[in-house]
């Protein structure tokens, strides 16, 4: 890996008040505090302290704002059914303001006081990838909710052992979102293509991951154009003007917050979805589905987009049961931050209920392979695994659908399954020597 801050940020979030206009209430009952203090006990036992760092102010604070609220869903949750082996669970959360030497100190000072059983590590990727360094400096049980770059849990030279990813991986999502694509193309004929994403690791990661394996199942596909766009440019009409100009039949986004609310902004002035199939990743957050509504007083129709942390998608019972929890404690609704985090959470209750101990090393070696129900699982059987060789989650919903004008704002979703993508996956990971 790296050197500690040589990664680019994966993408920012919309600001604190933005968010906040669009989820009222959405801070309610979020204490950032320093460390624990002194707890008293429960019942007779020490309280399980969970410290998450995370981005809680400035621009990008909806992440840590995401977090939070998954977390207390989960506190909430556990202690009202008597804590985990009858021990209270505390939740303490670190503000890291976006910065990575901020990140170091805190993740550092956490895993060296001894004050804390776990951190959760719920930051962008280029916070995520030096506070993965601290926890395989220190040994240090760290779970990473945010971090999407595929490289931070592939490339085995990297591996820290006490390291643990339940945020997708970018790789998964580009597989699934261009066989969906790639159906769509054969069937239509698009195969004049152009791309836009923000000039950043995550946005280039994306367009490269999608490129890579839309060739792979459409080979009729032509890139016409790459468009990079510097973050929050407020003007993309010289990106749109030069797509309709070369007058391709599809486009792939990576455009998120208030990057793709300005791109739908400006494109309907132009006719642009008339005349260009659009494919984003990341419009079915409802941080972004929030930003375009109140910005066009509408949300548009006919888009093709990857859509979760939906209470329709995935369609199943726990994921409806879990989105009205959710809503229900924080007033707000989730997002993919959110169910990530509450992944995180569950594995490590029930590493620790399976082996009766909240002993760093035994609960490391109880989440290898571990399986779990949650609410982000894919249909039928809503489980999600912790997989041994990287670390990573998987087998998590992966949906793509069209957009409608109302809630749930997503029609005709399709849940690309693991079965394909697993097998794509390991090709490119043998490409790049990472397996």
């Amino acid at each position: 890996m790296k050197k500690t801050g040589k990664k680019a940020m994966e993408r920012k979030g919309i600001s604190r008040r933005d968010f906040l206009k669009t989820s009222v209430g959405a801070a309610a009952g979020l204490a950032i505090a320093p460390m624990f203090g002194k707890s008293l006990a429960y019942g007779q036992q020490k309280p399980i302290k969970v410290v998450a760092v995370t981005h809680m102010t400035g621009p990008g604070s909806a992440m840590g704002i995401s977090c939070t609220g998954s977390l207390n869903l989960w506190k909430e949750e556990v202690n009202a059914k008597g804590g985990i082996l009858g021990r209270k669970v505390e939740i303490n959360i670190m503000d890291t303001r976006g910065k990575v030497e901020e990140a170091v100190r805190l993740s550092r000072e956490i895993a060296s006081s001894k004050e804390a059983d776990v951190l959760f590590n719920s930051c962008s990727s280029a916070e995520a990838f030096s506070i993965k360094e601290v926890s395989r400096d220190l040994n240090f049980l760290t779970f990473a909710t945010n971090s999407k770059t595929t490289e931070l849990t592939a490339d085995p030279k990297t591996h820290a052992p006490f390291h643990f990813r339940v945020a997708a991986m970018n790789i998964s999502d580009m597989i699934a979102g261009a066989m969906y694509a790639g159906d769509l193309c054969k069937k239509n004929k698009w195969t004049k293509w152009a791309t836009i994403g923000a000039d950043n690791a995550y946005g280039r990661e994306n367009v490269t991951l999608f490129i890579y394996y839309l060739k792979k199942f459409y080979p009729e596909a032509e890139i016409v154009t790459q468009l990079w766009p510097k973050l929050w440019e407020p003007d993309v009409t010289p990106y749109i003007s030069k797509m309709l100009g070369a007058k391709v039949q599809a486009c792939f986004t990576t455009q998120w917050g208030g990057d793709i609310t300005a791109m739908i902004q400006q494109g309907s002035l132009y006719g642009f979805y008339d005349k260009i199939k659009l494919f984003s990743i990341d419009l079915g957050d409802f941080t972004a589905i929030n930003a375009v509504v109140k910005a066009l007083g509408k949300f548009p129709e006919g888009i093709y987009m990857g859509t979760r942390a939906n209470p329709t998608v995935p369609a199943t019972k726990i994921n409806q049961d879990w989105f009205a929890a959710y809503l229900k404690l924080n007033k707000h609704e989730p997002t993919g931050w959110s169910q990530q985090v509450y992944t995180g959470a569950k594995l490590y209750q029930t590493a620790i209920e399976k082996i009766g101990s909240t002993d760093q090393k035994a609960v490391r070696d109880a989440l290898e392979d571990l399986e779990i129900v949650g609410p982000w699982g894919s249909p039928p059987d809503s489980k999600l695994k912790m997989r041994r060789r990287d670390h990573t989650v998987i087998y998590y919903f992966q949906g793509w659908g069209r957009t409608i004008s109302q809630s749930p704002y997503v029609t005709d979703v399709l849940a690309l399954t693991w079965d394909k993508i697993l097998p794509a996956e390991q090709e490119y990971l043998k490409e790049k020597g990472w397996i």
